[in-house]
C-alpha cells in the first residue's frame, strides 16, 4: 500500500495535469525530489504546442506558464543521481522533445509583453523568460537542439530587439518605473529585488550565438525583413547601436538599478557578444557595423560608465573596463570594421578613449602589476597611431574636451611617477611632432615630389618659407605610392627615374590592400614624411648631437653623409628625435633583404626597386641629400618609410637644420 506521502504526491501531481495553477505553484515552491521526472512530465503537458490559447490570450495562461518555467527551473536544479533510475527518461530528453512547444510559450509571453505597458509587469515576465531560457542553455545536451528550434530563435531575436513601453527605447531589466504598477497579481520571482541589480539580456544572445555560425545565421534570417542574411544584419547592428545609446544614458545611477560590477559585465558580454559576429568578417555584417559606427558607439558607453562609476567601487572594475577596451582595440585590425584601420582608431577616440586612459592612470595607485602594464600598453597604442593624420586629428579635439580636474590631479603627482610620465609621453610627440606636421600638411607646406629630377630646374632654397611653397600633390592613379607637384613631374619621373618599371607591380599590391582596407592614403604618407621632417630637424637643431656623434667615432668616423639617420616610433624609449640611430647604405641593403639568401625580396619591391636605386645613386652624389628612415605602427605589423631629405647651409658652410626638408621618398609594410 503506497505511504501517506506517495499518495499526497500523486494527488498533488494529478491536479497538476489537470492545469491547476494552485497545484503548480504548490508543485514549484516544494519540489519533490524522488518525483522529479513524473513532475516534470505533468508541468511540461502544459508547454506543449496542443494547449497554447486558441482565442484571446489572457493573463491567466501567462501566469500558468510563468509557473512552468519555475517548475523546470526547479527541476534542472536537481543532479540527477538523486532522483533518475535506469527505467527513466532523462530529464533533459523530455525537454529536447517538448522544445518548440516551450519556445512556443515563450513566444506567447512576448506577445504579453507586446502589448503590455505596465513596467513591473514587463520587468517580472522579462526576467522569468530569460532566466528559464538561460537555465535551459545550462545543458549541454540541449544546446544544439535549441538553436535549431525556430521558437527558441523567434524568443532570442524578440529579447534583442524589445523596447520598453515606458521609454520607447531598448529594454533593459534594471532600468527604473516611471509610474506606480498596475499589475494584477503574478508569480513571484526569486530574489527579484537582488537580480535586478544586473540585465541578463546580453547574456542569452551570447550564450546562444556563440562558437555557432548556424545559431547566428538563423538569429540574423529572423530579423531579416526580407529573408536575406543582408537585412537580418542591418537589422541586428542597428538595434545593437540603440542598445547602445541605451546603455549609455543608463549609466545613471538615476535611470537604473544597475550596479558598477554587473554594468562592466553587461558591457562585456555585449561586447563578446558583437565580437563574435565581427570575427566571422562576413561583408554584409560588416557594412552594416561601419555605417553604424559601431566601435564609437561601444566606446562612448565605455566612457559613460567610467565617468558615473562611484569612486568605492571604481578600482574594482577598472580592470575589467581595460579589458572590454582591449576588445576594441582588435577590433580596429580587422578588416571591415571601419573604411580604414586608421579611421576606426578614430573612431575610439571620437567615442572618449583619451577620457578613459586618463582615468585608467589617475586610479591606478590600488591596482598595479598587470594593469600598470596594460595601460602603459594602451598608451603607446595611442601613441603608434597618433602618427596618422586623422587619428592626430581626432585626439586633439579629444584632448580639449579632456577633464581639466583629472589632468591637473595627475599633475600633481612627482614628475617621476610613472602615470604622469606616460602621459607626458602620450603629448609631447602630438605637439612636437604631430602638430608641426599638420600644419605643415593643411597649409600645404611640404616640399615634397617624388620625381628625383625636381630639383635639377625647381626653386627650392632656404629662403622660401614652408608656407610659400605651391605644392598642389598629384598621385599616381595606379600605384597611388608617389606624388608629384605636376604633371610634367609625373612624366619625367615616369621615363627618368624608371617608375613605369615598378608601377605594375606596385599596382597589385595597391589592389591587395584594398581589399584588407589596409591602403593607407597619400595624405598618411605626406603627414609621415612631415612627421620626418619635424624630427630631423629638432634632431639637428642644435648642430650633431652626441648621439649622433659617439655612432660616427664607433663607424671609424664614417662621414654623416654617407649614412642613414634612422628614427623609431614604434617602442622607442624616450623622444624619437633625441634617439637617432645610424647605418650605412651597404646595411641598409642587407635589411632589405630576404632572411637567408642574397636576393631582394618582397619588402623591397614593395618600396620599389628602380625609386629605391634612384634614391641611392641621388644620395651618393649629392652631399646636401640625406636619406632618413622611419619606423611607425599599422595594425600588429610596422609601416617602414625612406625619404630624401634636402639640408641647406649657411655661408660658412654650417647646416641649418630648421629648414631642411623632405623631398620625396618610399613606404611599405614590414610584414
Amino acid at each position: 500500500m503506497p505511504s501517506k506521502e506517495t499518495q499526497e504526491i500523486e494527488t498533488l501531481l494529478k491536479h497538476v495535469r489537470l492545469g491547476s495553477r494552485q497545484h503548480i505553484q504548490q508543485l514549484s515552491q516544494k519540489w519533490p525530489i524522488k518525483y522529479t521526472i513524473p513532475a516534470a512530465a505533468g508541468v511540461l503537458s502544459h508547454l506543449s504546442r496542443e494547449k497554447l490559447p486558441r482565442s484571446a490570450i489572457e493573463f491567466e495562461h501567462l501566469t500558468l506558464a510563468c509557473l512552468c518555467f519555475t517548475g523546470i527551473t526547479k527541476a534542472l536544479g536537481i543532479p540527477p543521481a538523486r532522483y533518475l533510475n535506469p527505467t527513466e527518461t532523462p530529464l533533459w530528453v523530455m525537454i529536447r522533445d517538448a522544445i518548440d512547444g516551450i519556445g512556443s510559450w515563450l513566444i506567447l509571453c512576448t506577445v504579453v509583453l507586446a502589448n503590455h505597458h505596465d513596467h513591473e509587469v514587463v520587468q517580472s515576465i522579462v526576467l522569468m523568460t530569460t532566466s528559464f531560457f538561460e537555465k535551459l542553455l545550462d545543458v549541454p545536451e540541449l544546446k544544439h537542439t535549441l538553436r535549431s528550434s525556430s521558437p527558441m530563435t523567434a524568443f532570442v531575436a524578440f529579447i534583442w530587439k524589445f523596447t520598453s513601453p515606458q521609454s520607447g527605447l531598448p529594454f533593459y531589466l534594471v532600468e527604473r518605473s516611471l509610474q506606480p504598477s498596475e499589475a494584477p497579481d503574478h508569480p513571484d520571482t526569486e530574489s527579484e529585488e537582488q537580480r535586478l541589480v544586473s540585465d541578463g539580456l546580453h547574456t542569452i544572445v551570447r550564450r546562444y550565438t556563440e562558437k555557432s555560425e548556424e545559431a547566428k545565421k538563423q538569429l540574423l534570417l529572423r530579423l531579416s525583413d526580407d529573408g536575406t542574411p543582408r537585412s537580418g544584419a542591418r537589422e541586428f547592428v542597428r538595434i545593437a547601436s540603440e542598445r547602445a545609446q541605451r546603455m549609455a544614458q543608463l549609466c545613471n545611477p538615476d535611470n537604473s538599478t544597475w550596479i558598477s560590477g554587473n554594468f562592466i559585465e553587461a558591457i562585456n558580454m555585449f561586447t563578446d557578444t558583437l565580437g563574435d559576429f565581427v570575427s566571422l568578417e562576413d561583408p554584409a555584417f560588416l557594412e552594416a557595423f561601419r555605417s553604424h559606427r559601431m566601435l564609437k558607439r561601444i566606446m562612448t558607453v565605455v566612457h559613460s560608465f567610467i565617468r558615473h562609476l562611484d569612486l568605492e567601487t571604481k578600482s574594482a572594475n577598472l580592470m575589467v573596463a581595460r579589458m572590454a577596451v582591449q576588445a576594441l582595440q582588435k577590433w580596429t585590425a580587422i578588416p571591415g570594421v571601419a573604411v580604414t584601420t586608421t579611421k576606426a582608431v578614430s573612431q575610439l577616440i571620437q567615442g572618449g578613449l583619451l577620457s578613459v586612459y586618463l582615468t585608467l592612470l589617475i586610479h591606478n595607485h590600488s591596482i598595479r602589476g598587470t594593469f600598470e602594464r596594460s595601460c602603459r600598453d594602451l598608451g603607446q597604442w595611442i601613441i603608434n597611431y597618433s602618427f596618422y593624420p586623422s587619428v592626430h586629428a581626432a585626439i586633439m579635439v579629444a584632448l580639449s574636451r579632456i577633464d581639466q580636474k583629472q589632468l591637473l590631479e595627475l599633475f600633481e603627482r612627482n614628475e617621476d611617477h610613472w602615470s604622469r610620465r606616460q602621459w607626458v609621453a602620450l603629448s609631447c610627440p602630438l605637439f612636437t611632432l604631430g602638430r608641426p606636421g599638420m600644419q605643415l600638411l593643411k597649409g600645404r607646406g611640404l616640399g615634397i615630389c617624388d620625381n628625383l629630377f625636381h630639383t635639377d630646374r625647381a626653386d627650392i632654397t632656404p629662403k622660401k618659407s614652408d608656407t610659400e611653397r605651391d605644392s598642389h600633390f598629384q598621385a599616381c592613379s595606379g600605384c597611388h605610392t608617389v606624388v608629384y607637384c605636376s604633371s610634367l613631374c609625373q612624366r619625367e619621373d615616369w621615363e627618368r627615374s624608371r617608375h613605369r618599371d615598378d608601377c605594375t607591380h606596385l599596382t597589385k599590391l595597391y589592389a591587395q590592400q584594398m581589399q584588407t582596407c589596409s591602403r593607407l592614403h597619400s595624405s598618411t604618407r605626406l603627414f609621415q614624411f612631415a612627421i620626418l621632417q619635424e624630427t630631423y630637424r629638432r634632431c639637428m637643431k642644435d648642430g650633431v648631437p652626441d648621439v649622433i656623434r659617439r655612432q660616427v667615432i664607433h663607424r671609424n668616423r664614417e662621414p654623416l653623409n654617407q649614412l642613414v639617420i634612422s628614427f623609431n616610433f614604434v617602442d622607442s624609449t624616450g623622444p624619437p628625435e633625441n634617439l637617432p640611430r645610424l647605418k650605412s647604405i651597404s646595411e641598409l641593403w642587407e635589411g632589405l633583404k630576404e632572411k637567408g639568401s642574397n636576393e631582394l625580396g618582397s619588402f623591397a619591391r614593395a618600396l620599389g626597386l628602380k625609386r629605391l636605386e634612384a634614391m641611392m645613386d641621388d644620395f651618393t652624389k649629392d652631399n646636401n641629400i640625406r636619406l632618413v628612415e622611419g619606423r611607425f605602427k599599422f595594425r600588429d605589423q610596422e609601416l617602414y618609410v625612406l625619404a630624401r631629405l634636402r639640408i641647406f647651409r649657411d655661408e660658412d658652410g654650417i647646416e641649418t637644420p630648421e629648414v631642411a626638408t623632405i623631398l620625396g621618398g618610399t613606404s611599405a609594410n614590414l610584414g
